[in-house]
């Protein structure tokens, strides 16, 4: 038993997805698309941040024309787009927090002004928050004043780059192109982009394939979107979350590719997709549609359920000598949960932001002013189920100091010590006559009567109670 489903969640955060499997999987073949000469660009500030790189110790005077460079080699630009990073909880705190512990080590908070001298190492310098939205105030000083528009979203900019983009490709009359590396910004020019708009571009600088560096690519979204479908391009959004992004976790052993082949190849699934990310869907229509979409990715039929299928896959691998209990399929409550979290980052990207549903509703709990997920509702097991498996009493479970006898039940196998044998509370407590029977016959006789005596469905449904309520995935 696990206080986390481990197929979701691993060491207390949700599971990183790898976010290039998708765009892998879509833009095989459309990776090398020519640039109009006539294309402006806007930026994700994210990228440009880590892009552009300085070395320690560098002074802020130094550092900030750093970034005019490189945007001035682009061509013309119409906005670079930077992330919001205020006071209230927010769904991607979880992420940051994550970002935080791969980094190794933050820098100190820090007075952030144009004058700064001796910055420091870039990565842990970014990855303090208070640093990291001081110096986008900087910078985004710096490079209006050099003449590039600016603008910083409330919260994630993706949604803001993507609107950014159509609205600028619709008011110039031109090609625009999209300079950013996140796979989220693909999907949302997948879905919202229309064929009878001016053509837009999704250029990412690199890609990381087998540990070597690429060359940028270039991608014309009409194209992309010709080739998918436009069914694929409607629920993209969705497979996307549901495969794992910032505010959804990734499910162990299952890539985004693999789950948005499986999605595009069944109308039933698509018909999911469409109510996860309906704005009107209830709570109970997206618990339900989630939940049949994680029994799919598992591989289970319409009328398989959850449950059932952890104990099926449990019975058969927990044989084997290594077993990995993240590889289990979640249980119900964690797949409910997931399925709310993935309904409210759909219903905001396809909405572009205009519409953010209460996080408190779908999915999330404010816990020390910070945004977590819940992994599962309720307890993970019932508390007389929790309190008998914590039976370890060391004194032949003989008094209310035993938890099992404390909630008049009997002691069991999982119990630590006794384990349902060997004390004063098991389901058959040894007399005298049968410890001193000394008969080898008597004994194997007995043995045999308790194999297939009434006793023994008791004990097999205990076991299976266990692992009913237990929460190891």
């Amino acid at each position: 038993m696990t206080t986390c489903p481990m197929s979701l969640f691993k060491e207390g955060l949700m599971r990183k997805p790898c976010k290039p499997d998708l765009y892998r999987k879509l833009a095989v073949g459309f990776l090398h698309a020519a640039l109009p000469n006539d294309i402006t660009y806007v930026v994700d500030g994210g990228f440009l941040l880590h892009k552009v790189r300085w070395h320690a110790p560098s002074d802020m005077c130094d550092i900030l024309p750093r970034f005019v460079s490189f945007l001035n080699k682009l061509g013309p630009v119409v906005c670079v787009v930077f992330d919001g990073y205020g006071d209230q909880p927010s769904t991607k705190d979880h992420e940051h927090a994550r970002r935080a512990l791969q980094c190794g080590s933050v820098s100190p908070t820090r007075r952030i002004d144009s004058s700064m001298k001796q910055v420091g190492r870039q990565e842990p310098f970014l990855a303090n928050m208070v640093n990291k939205n001081g110096f986008i105030q900087v910078l985004m000083e710096h490079l209006s004043n050099a003449g590039v528009p600016v603008m910083q979203a409330d919260g994630d900019a993706d949604t803001l780059i993507v609107q950014e983009a159509l609205q600028s490709a619709d008011r110039f009359q031109s090609p625009v192109a999209v300079l950013a590396e996140d796979t989220d910004i693909l999907a949302l020019l997948l879905h919202h982009s229309k064929p009878n708009e001016h053509d837009v571009y999704f250029v990412n600088p690199k890609i990381l394939r087998n540990r070597q560096r690429s060359e940028g690519k270039v991608i014309r979204i009409r194209d992309l979107q010709r080739e998918i479908g436009s069914d694929a391009c409607e629920v993209i959004l969705v497979a996307h979350a549901f495969g794992g992004c910032d505010t959804t976790s990734a499910i162990y052993g299952h890539g985004k590719g693999a789950i948005f082949n499986k999605i595009v190849n069944s109308v039933v699934l698509m018909n999911h997709c469409r109510t996860l990310q309906s704005a009107d869907a209830t709570r109970d229509d997206i618990c339900s549609a989630g939940v049949k979409l994680m029994v799919s990715v598992y591989g289970g039929k319409a009328s398989s359920n959850l449950g059932e299928m952890r104990h099926s896959a449990y019975s058969v691998r927990s044989l084997k000598c290594r077993f990995s209990p993240e590889s289990l399929p979640p249980s119900q409550s964690a797949a409910e949960m997931h399925s709310l979290r993935v309904h409210w980052q759909s219903v905001a990207w396809r909405s572009l932001g205009s519409m953010l549903l209460p996080p408190a509703d779908w999915g999330w709990k404010l816990e020390n002013s910070r945004l977590t997920p819940i992994q599962i509702e309720g307890d993970i097991a019932p508390n007389h189920v929790l309190n008998v498996i914590r039976c370890s009493c060391t004194a032949k479970c003989s008094s209310l100091s035993c938890s099992c006898r404390k909630h008049n039940l009997k002691c069991v196998s999982a119990c630590t010590i006794c384990h349902g044998t060997d004390c004063c509370n098991a389901s058959e407590p040894l007399t005298d006559s049968e410890d001193d029977d000394t008969d080898q016959d008597n004994q194997l006789s007995e043995v045999n009567d308790d194999a297939h005596g009434e006793e023994m469905p008791e004990i097999l449904w205990d076991d299976e109670l266990y692992f009913q309520y237990e929460e190891c995935v």
